[in-house]
């Protein structure tokens, strides 16, 4: 077959050119749809794709490394947006990032928050989980230990996923270190061990279990809040943001695996 794709990467180091076929999809998700479609409008949705790239250089040109006060604000343009989840997308670890990698990828992880509900296509399964492409170049990682209330067997998840499969996954942490967004399904379990007896179910249903689990998470949350009130320090050991993230989507105490 001969097709179309663009450039995303150029990596000198090991003689590799990474490519994307994303930028001219006309709606996320075409390429697994109707890739023909998108072969034919091709020509034309890199244009306009080229020309947001072109109108966001031309703004960051502008602003040069002054950086400031309200420019970097979410929200007057998607342009802005898609050049940084780009920009993160090739970024594996913010500890080797040169500064303006460091800031794109704050700004498009900021945007993911522990308890969101999102919805992707997977991407890659391995034993380890289920790498998930949550649109516009940003992927989160659903780890074999969250994707159930019961622990999947080593070889039972391509059974339970493919690639192209779209799912629903809450957002358990963001890890603006490691340039990781961690993923669960578990609060989506009608009941426990649903995500390895029937995983459609459970999709099916995800709304429904998401907006009662939310329910619940909030009401811990107003117990927990008077609780603390009258402490002076709690029992909590293991670490600020992440130990309280980690809790909230798993669905349990800061102490719950």
């Amino acid at each position: 077959d001969m097709i179309k794709v663009v450039v995303h990467e150029l990596d000198e180091e090991k003689g590799q050119i990474r490519l994307s076929t994303r930028q001219l999809e006309p709606k996320k998700g075409d390429m697994l749809r109707d890739p023909k479609l998108v072969y034919e409008k091709a020509d034309e949705m890199y244009a306009l794709w080229k020309a947001q790239e072109e109108q966001l250089a031309a703004k960051a040109a502008g602003k040069g490394n002054g950086g400031g006060s309200g420019g970097d604000g979410e929200g007057s343009n998607a342009g802005k947006g898609e050049k940084k989840e780009w920009v993160v997308y090739g970024v594996t670890s913010l500890e080797n990032a040169s500064p303006s990698q460091k800031q794109a990828a704050a700004k498009v992880l900021g945007r993911f928050k522990a308890g969101q509900l999102l919805e992707g296509a997977v991407q890659n399964v391995t034993a380890a989980g289920v790498f998930v492409d949550l649109g516009r170049n940003v992927r989160g990682l659903l780890a074999r230990k969250w994707i159930s209330s019961m622990f999947p067997k080593d070889d039972s998840l391509p059974a339970l996923f493919s690639k192209g499969d779209m799912i629903k996954v809450v957002v358990r942490y963001v890890d603006e270190e490691k340039c990781q967004i961690k993923l669960t399904t578990k609060p989506l379990e009608p009941k426990q061990g649903d995500m390895l007896r029937d995983p459609d179910l459970v999709f099916e249903k995800a709304d429904e279990m998401y907006a009662k689990w939310r329910t619940e998470q909030e009401k811990e949350a107003e117990k927990g809040g008077s609780e603390e009130g009258g402490r002076s320090e709690g029992p909590e050991k293991k670490g600020p943001a992440k130990a309280k993230a980690e809790a909230v989507a798993g669905g349990g105490s800061a102490d719950s695996k």
